[in-house]
């Protein structure tokens, strides 16, 4: 996160998101700008710096092209990942209530769309890309608790196939709703498969899980956060 001032006065809370490089030397940087009360500000003007670091680990300068708000000019993909294994049989009327409010708070006029994937034993599509929210709630409302945890093995089919989509890729953010319990994994990819995958692409991984978690998911999944920026 970055603290700068706007328009001289207001304090300025700047927070990198991801980042395309895919036409290097051109590069799309990706960011959150909010006031301290957590409000979403637009920046009007490109009255910042970017330094690149090169070859030695000098910096150096590089040129802003323009600032622009996401919303409205391009769409933002999400996909949406529940854990719908044994454990979370108290807890699932929760998680999908909070995901079918988030399905409705999306701008699918401004091209949004996201995608539900569910994992116990085995991942499986409840709903593949779309800008319906009720086709996303009904796959929503159609899972029910059972079965083992595969979580890596979700993370890393996701991980896959969000790259084959250049289309896309660089605007895309993956939500994993779990209640971090760890014990009864039954997933092929192993937690360090999957963190040398997220190391590779840039695909940012938001972990949401309940109070109760083991302490040992937690901490994983606050290294699949983090390592997927």
């Amino acid at each position: 996160g970055i603290q700068q001032l706007a328009n001289g006065k207001q304090p300025l809370n700047i927070s990198y998101v991801s980042s395309d490089v895919s036409n290097y030397p051109l590069v799309k940087v990706y960011f959150t700008a909010e006031d301290n009360s957590g409000n979403a500000v637009t920046l009007s003007s490109p009255n910042v710096g970017i330094r690149e670091i090169v070859s030695g680990g000098k910096e150096a300068e590089r040129e802003v092209k323009s600032i622009e708000q996401l919303k409205g000019k391009e769409g933002v993909s999400f996909a949406l990942v529940a854990d719908k294994s044994g454990s979370m049989s108290y807890d699932l009327p929760q998680m999908q209530r909070i995901m079918s409010e988030f399905v409705d708070a999306l701008d699918y006029r401004s091209g949004d769309r996201a995608e539900l994937i569910a994992f116990d034993t085995y991942v499986m599509y409840m709903c593949t890309y779309t800008n319906e929210p009720q086709l996303l709630k009904n796959g929503i409302n159609n899972m029910s608790a059972y079965g083992m945890t595969a979580l890596y093995d979700a993370l890393y089919l996701i991980h896959e196939e969000a790259v084959k989509d250049k289309d896309f890729y660089d605007r895309q953010f993956l939500i994993l709703f779990t209640d971090g319990v760890d014990e009864d994994n039954k997933a092929k990819r192993t937690f360090d498969e999957t963190r040398n995958l997220l190391k590779s692409h840039e695909l940012p991984v938001y972990s949401m899980c309940l109070d109760y978690a083991d302490s040992n998911a937690k901490d994983k999944l606050g290294e699949i956060s983090r390592i997927s920026g």
